[in-house]
């Protein structure tokens, strides 16, 4: 995480007056924790886990800071009856962020919704979709799926993986390092079937290249399901009806909503989270003016003095 800005600031660092840019790099306990507590910071942004969003607020509640967050989802993508489940698929995949971050974006479709009818030719086309995708060295020409980013995450997603299959998951593709790498921390684009929510990858955050699908039939108990998770960031609906789409979107938990896309955002349009996914907003003029501070000053003239 730490490479982009480290790049910029090598890139702009000089445009700016000395202090007014800088790049910090260590561990969220040591160096996060030092921001974050530091009374001559009053203004903190964080993108990140739900228990480190926590110590943030609390470590800055000391001083009575301005706190952002965006922390993690459990986003779904819901595929109605009248899409193209090749499409569909498509997009599910597209909105995972498997080739770009290996599922590793708090605002990927980690739960995919598709409608019971349309569910066999999705499901089947997804397969196809992950069993093409092409694993090697994110720096070499072709590559799209890199590993993910360290070890301990590494472990941790292969856990949700095991859990997903002691719950009874169906396993369509992956679960597992890829073929012929051995080396590195691989894992396979992973596709569970037929998830339930009475099923830890159902409410889970697993940040990697797990998807959940989980069939509707019942459009009320399915935005139920949906809203029965601590999270509430992103979702996507995928739909020929606006009316139908736009009346979804009022029931469904989420501070940021595509309706028939993937994941594009407009310069200036608010992103954030309700419940546990976030405080605040993003992306905006509303995080711009939340970095400035208003003075009110009233003046009486005293007149005829």
């Amino acid at each position: 995480a730490p490479l982009g800005p480290l790049a910029l600031a090598e890139l702009v660092g000089d445009l700016f007056p000395a202090g007014v840019l800088n790049v910090l790099t260590g561990t969220g306990i040591e160096v996060g924790h030092a921001i974050s507590s530091h009374p001559k910071i009053p203004r903190i942004g964080f993108i990140g886990s739900v228990p480190a969003g926590q110590a943030v607020m609390r470590a800055g509640a000391e001083h009575i800071k301005h706190v952002t967050l965006e922390l993690g989802g459990k986003n779904p993508m819901i595929i109605c009856e009248d899409m193209d489940p090749k499409l569909a698929a498509r997009e599910a995949i597209n909105g995972m962020n498997m080739r770009k971050t290996m599922g590793q974006s708090c605002q990927s479709n980690s739960r995919v919704f598709v409608h019971e009818s349309i569910a066999e030719e999705f499901v089947a086309e997804l397969e196809q979709i992950v069993r093409g995708i092409e694993i090697g060295d994110p720096r070499e020409e072709g590559t799209e799926m890199g590993p993910v980013a360290f070890e301990a995450h590494f472990d941790r997603v292969l856990t949700h993986i095991e859990q997903a299959r002691e719950d009874g998951a169906r396993l369509i593709f992956g679960g597992g390092r890829p073929e012929g790498r051995d080396e590195g921390y691989f894992i396979a684009p992973t596709v569970f079937d037929g998830v339930t929510p009475d099923m830890r990858l159902f409410h889970n955050e697993v940040f990697g290249p797990v998807m959940a699908v989980c069939r509707w039939s019942d459009e009320d108990e399915m935005i139920e399901q949906i809203n029965a998770t601590e999270f509430g960031l992103t979702a996507r609906i995928w739909t020929n009806d606006l009316g139908r789409a736009n009346r979804i979107v009022s029931k469904v938990d989420a501070g940021f909503v595509w309706i028939n896309e993937s994941g594009r955002k407009d310069r200036g349009i608010p992103v954030g989270g309700f419940k546990l996914s976030g405080l605040g907003k993003e992306s905006c003029l509303e995080e711009i003016i939340s970095y400035t501070r208003e003075k009110s000053v009233t003046t009486t003239f005293a007149v005829g003095a």
